[in-house]
């Protein structure tokens, strides 16, 4: 995880959060879906690890009210990238 402090602009402080992770990556056909709920990039990591497929849905809705952003830098057999943006 990992925090910086963008350049202010319109007197606002943005901040921008990365968590990384090294996974199996997920394929850019796959790559919207993830924020849907009830849904998940692999479906057998679901019986290997756990999980509702709930956990982005809501961060990303819980961003979207923050007006904010989420973005997702991913590729198949690397790590993935999630971003977010936060004004302050």
């Amino acid at each position: 995880m990992r925090a910086e402090r963008l350049q202010t602009k319109d007197g606002l402080i943005p901040i921008r959060i990365s968590i990384s992770d090294t996974g199996m990556g997920i394929p850019e056909e796959k790559q919207l879906q993830i924020f849907s709920a009830f849904s998940q990039a692999d479906s057998s990591t679901t019986r290997e690890f756990g999980g509702t497929g709930l956990g982005l849905s809501i961060s990303a809705r819980l961003i979207q009210l923050m007006k904010s952003e989420i973005e997702l830098v991913a590729h198949r057999g690397r790590e993935a990238l999630l971003r977010s943006r936060y004004h302050s």
